[in-house]
């Protein structure tokens, strides 16, 4: 048959994206219903198939697609990154339900998230973000930014922002300027963003609160320097993470830290390692996810090679662990990441801490609400 598209076709078109089915476009479309699948970054794919689709043009025509006919896959060429993320239009939030929307954490609504950035430069092996971005570092323009935010606020009446990019630091300029921006222009939202200890330095988060921005979520993974090394991820020392989680504190900026249990190389003892730097950070909310081989990442490649991948798409949800290590495996490893919530949401300590801030009915739901969701990570609730 003809891969033509033509706009009879388009009445039952049904595609798929994301760095999933990028990876494996053949593998999606011939395990599922599919006609489609876009690879990388969607923006300017979508908007080329539909004018193929309006001018019956052919699908090589439009790089980035994978489309499937019958039993036939065919791939058109990649598309390369994106590189100027300020000509996208803003998402059609009008087209969703904003008022319904809040984090399951934090609780304000509406709440909305935002992408000011693509690409990281850091290996980390285990991460699946530079599969779907790439390595290059791509920001839009501060004066873009903070005209989307000035869309969410005046037009949607969004009370809380999350910065969804891995490194809204990476470019130190420019996220001041943001915060400047913001201020200028009197916006009242709260915001919390993700980044790297390293950077983020201390006029950066006075400036910051200033902002209001009410949290950072900073990406720590493990406490054992040879298994951060091995899976390439440039160790920061512990006094700086000390220093910088301290920091956010005295601004008033809540701090959450991620971790990863089950990387290469991990025993009982590491775990243990990590277990003990979370509780010496203290952040207001700690994560502990299960290592999880992400396609095409050196991680996936690694267990490839070791034979000790499992490929059971179900378990991909990084609370379950897919895979075990050599020393442990992965109902072992379930347990630890259980163990190592108990260890750090049961401490007198931090439940004094989190009653002290409870001052207000929307505060206290506010906690049930994570506590709820610490149980279940930890397994002890449903």
């Amino acid at each position: 048959m003809s891969p033509s598209l033509s706009s009879d076709d388009a009445r039952a078109l049904l595609a798929l994206l994301g760095p999933h089915v990028s990876v494996f476009a053949e593998d999606a479309l011939r395990a599922s219903r599919a006609d489609i699948v876009v690879r990388g970054e969607p923006e300017l794919v979508l908007a080329d198939l539909a004018r193929a689709l309006d001018g019956g043009s052919t699908f090589e025509s439009v790089a980035g697609l994978s489309i499937k006919r019958d039993d036939e896959v065919r791939h058109a060429p990649d598309r390369p990154p994106i590189t100027d993320l300020d000509s996208l239009p803003f998402p059609a939030r009008h087209l969703l339900p904003l008022d319904r929307y809040q984090s399951a954490v934090w609780g304000k609504k509406p709440f909305t998230t935002m992408l000011t950035s693509r690409g990281c430069y850091y290996g980390c092996s285990y991460c699946p973000y530079r599969i779907g971005y790439g390595a290059k570092w791509r920001g839009r323009s501060p004066d873009n930014v903070v005209a989307e935010i000035e869309e969410c606020v005046n037009r949607y009446k969004v009370r809380e922002i999350l910065f969804r990019d891995p490194l809204f630091t990476a470019d130190k300029e420019r996220a001041l300027q943001i915060c400047s921006l913001i201020s200028e222009r009197g916006l009242r939202v709260d915001w919390r963003c993700e980044t790297r200890v390293d950077l983020l330095d201390e006029d950066m988060v006075r400036t910051f609160a200033q902002a209001g921005c009410k949290g950072i979520n900073f990406g720590v993974e493990s406490g054992n320097e040879r298994i951060l090394r091995d899976v390439g991820r440039k160790r920061i020392p512990a006094e700086r993470l000390t220093k910088g989680f301290r920091r956010c504190r005295t601004e008033g900026i809540e701090t959450l830290a991620f971790f990863i249990i089950g990387l290469p190389g991990e025993t009982e003892e590491t775990v243990a390692e990590t277990v003990r730097l979370a509780i010496e950070l203290d952040p207001d909310t700690a994560q502990f996810t299960a290592a999880t081989p992400y396609p095409n990442t050196s991680y996936y490649h690694y267990l490839k090679k070791e034979g000790l991948l499992k490929q059971d798409w179900s378990l991909f949800t990084s609370r379950a662990p897919v895979v075990g290590t050599h020393d442990l495996d992965p109902e072992k490893l379930r347990q630890l990441i259980s163990r190592a919530y108990r260890m750090f949401y049961f401490r007198p300590h931090y439940l004094l801490m989190r009653m002290k801030k409870l001052t207000s009915p929307h505060e206290i739901l506010r906690a049930s609400r994570g506590f709820r969701s610490a149980l279940r990570y930890a397994g002890l609730s449903r």
